[in-house]
């Protein structure tokens, strides 16, 4: 379980790469990129200008609004493999995580159905996917932010995510770490 601690909000609120409009994200997209959506939006604009992504990361809502019956009944059709997750808000559960690493290696396209939030979907995908991997997510009042997996983008994900890492109850802390 991976937790946000108040002390790293504020690098989240950056984009992790530059942020686009939709036009110049289907510009800079190759036709062989393998693209993972995570947000409802990023993937119905997708599927829209008929760039359908190999993994997308849903949960049928808008910035965290109710739930979207549009927005269900055009996205949940989508993807010819379904795993689901539930996750809670500033968090990356462990079904989650282990849901993109599924994903991950599929060779077909996959739609992850989360219960909750999925907007830190994203970080999980930086750091365990191949190079050259396209993350796409939405900037709300901004655009779409286009981040390629590298090995330096995997590094900062790793840091990240080993920030926010919620200790097992009971486990005793690693000696390597003082």
């Amino acid at each position: 379980m991976y937790r946000l601690p108040d002390e790293l909000r504020p690098t989240f609120q950056k984009p992790f790469g530059p942020v686009h409009t939709t036009e110049q994200v289907l510009h800079e997209l190759k036709r062989e990129d393998r693209v993972v959506a995570v947000g409802d939006i990023v993937t119905k604009t997708l599927l829209d200008a008929d760039r359908p992504p190999w993994i997308a990361v849903v949960d049928y809502k808008t910035q965290r609004g109710e739930d979207d019956p549009g927005l269900r009944a055009q996205l949940s059709g989508w993807g010819k493999k379904v795993l689901r997750a539930e996750n809670a808000p500033a968090t990356i559960s462990d079904e989650l995580f282990h849901a993109v690493q599924q994903a991950l290696k599929s060779k077909s396209t996959v739609r992850i159905e989360v219960e909750g939030e999925e907007d830190l979907a994203g970080l999980p995908v930086l750091a365990i996917a191949k190079d050259g991997i396209v993350l796409l997510y939405g900037v709300p009042g901004k655009g779409v932010c286009l981040v390629r997996v590298n090995p330096g983008v995997r590094e900062t994900a790793l840091r990240l995510l080993e920030r926010m890492r919620v200790p097992e109850p009971g486990a005793r802390p690693d000696p390597r770490r003082n």
